[in-house]
């Protein structure tokens, strides 16, 4: 063993007869540097002393670290074993000598919320991490930030050797808190470039006016003749925050109107994505509550079906009847519009005017297949294919969600529906005394 590094050992409280066992293996300082902690019992070391003389191990190789991030103004200067070990410097571990790094900036820890300092002080860590992340996070970007890995590295093993309970194991007990910390502070960078791309200004005439207006971004990408759609994509979730206050503002909320503002809004796949954005119930739970609607309506009407739940068929006739129980008996003209309107393939008629509220036609062919069309503003918009009767009734919400509308007071039964599958209130429906009978008959079928 080298006689400075056994110095070096001594000065920071380790027992002679600890560093004659190391000399009895024959580590040097360079190899001291590379022990495992495995080497160490294999040495047969006891655990106090094993880590004592990791910690050191784990110093020597934090200021290697610090060494191989050093910018042009903090060089590492190489220099002999007795000019290393004789000064106060950091040890770095080399071929046959060692050098100093000195450090670039003083590091500080931050003072923690009372909550936080109450777990750290009592070791329950664990159950707070995140927000001992959090906290240093935003103390570092009070500080004058990090750039480089030496640096969480030091912080890290700062914090961790005061609060030994942050402490994980690996080849450094803080290496597991330094990446968390990094992650989290390239989290917050990157939504501080996302926000920063819009900004609000006030002005008499138009109120908030958007500085930067990402929708025409939007919209002239989505106008392409090859549009790039994981550009559109992107730019349509950016802007989604946006685009809701815009319609909030709107004077005359028609969906001609909407349409001329977001001309994307009438593609199916970018309506069905804007309504993922506003809910929360993901698709197994829609299917889930669809199918026990199925079951109840079933019993309602005394026909139960022998197939559980992919005759489309039988989800066609259950939403006749809900719509025939829930449609107000003034309506007995076959020509007034009804949410959901059902034809025969052979003898089907699209017909629509601007001031239709969006609705549902569903063909239905010789073959059993139907095809759905949300019809509205002269257009018909395909339903998403493959998800049979309950895409096209999820396509019509979502039409109306995307593009803020209330339900007709006609059209009951999509509030009846929202109600059962998405289970959210956000467009309340004009509830009449038909409906809350009804409402009243299905819970007890459903009981």
């Amino acid at each position: 063993m080298d006689i400075k590094l056994a110095q070096f050992l001594l000065r920071n409280g380790v027992e002679q007869r600890h560093i004659d066992q190391l000399k009895e293996n024959e580590v040097c300082s360079m190899a001291f540097g590379l022990l495992a902690d495995k080497d160490f019992t294999e040495m047969g070391f006891k655990i106090g002393p094993m880590r004592h003389l990791i910690a050191l191990r784990d110093k020597i190789e934090l200021a290697k670290t610090q060494a191989e991030f050093n910018t042009k103004d903090s060089p590492v200067f190489p220099t002999s074993s007795t000019d290393v070990l004789d000064r106060n410097v950091q040890v770095i571990p080399g071929h046959g000598e060692l050098g100093i790094a000195p450090a670039k900036k003083r590091i500080t820890l931050p003072e923690f919320s009372a909550r936080v300092a109450s777990a750290l002080q009592h070791g329950k860590a664990c159950h707070l991490l995140n927000a001992v992340v959090d906290e240093c996070a935003y103390h570092i970007l009070a500080h004058g930030n990090m750039s480089s890995k030496g640096e969480y590295a030091e912080f890290s093993r700062l914090l961790c050797e005061k609060y030994t309970c942050l402490q994980f194991v690996g080849r450094h007990h803080w290496s597991y808190f330094s990446k968390k910390l990094s992650q989290k502070m390239r989290n917050i960078r990157y939504r501080k470039k996302r926000t920063a791309a819009v900004s609000f200004s006030s002005s008499d005439e138009g109120g908030d006016q958007m500085i930067f207006d990402g929708e025409e971004f939007l919209a002239e990408e989505y106008s392409k003749h090859d549009p790039d759609w994981s550009k559109v994509g992107a730019l349509f979730q950016q802007f989604h925050g946006s685009r809701r206050r815009i319609l909030a503002d709107m004077p005359a909320r028609s969906v001609h109107e909407i349409l001329k503002r977001f001309p994307y809004l009438i593609n199916m796949k970018l309506i069905r994505e804007e309504f993922e954005l506003l809910t929360s119930w993901s698709t197994w739970t829609m299917t889930r509550r669809y199918r026990n609607m199925l079951s109840t309506v079933d019993k309602m009407i005394g026909a139960v079906s022998e197939e559980s739940g992919e005759d489309e068929s039988r989800e066609v006739n259950c939403l006749l009847f809900l719509q025939k129980q829930l449609t107000d008996k003034r309506i007995k003209s076959a020509s007034e519009l009804l949410a959901i309107n059902v034809q025969q393939a052979h003898d089907i008629k699209v017909a629509c005017s601007k001031s239709d509220p969006p609705h549902l036609l569903i063909a239905c062919h010789a073959s059993g297949v139907h095809q759905g069309w949300v019809l509205v503003d002269n257009t018909a918009i395909p339903c998403t294919k493959g998800q049979g009767i309950l895409g096209m009734v999820i396509d019509l919400l979502s039409c109306y969600y995307a593009w803020d509308l209330e339900y007709p007071k006609t059209f009951l039964l999509l509030g009846f529906l929202q109600q059962i599958i998405i289970g959210g209130k956000r467009n309340n429906c004009c509830k009449s005394a038909k409906y809350v009978e009804f409402e009243r008959i299905y819970h007890e079928a459903c009981s």
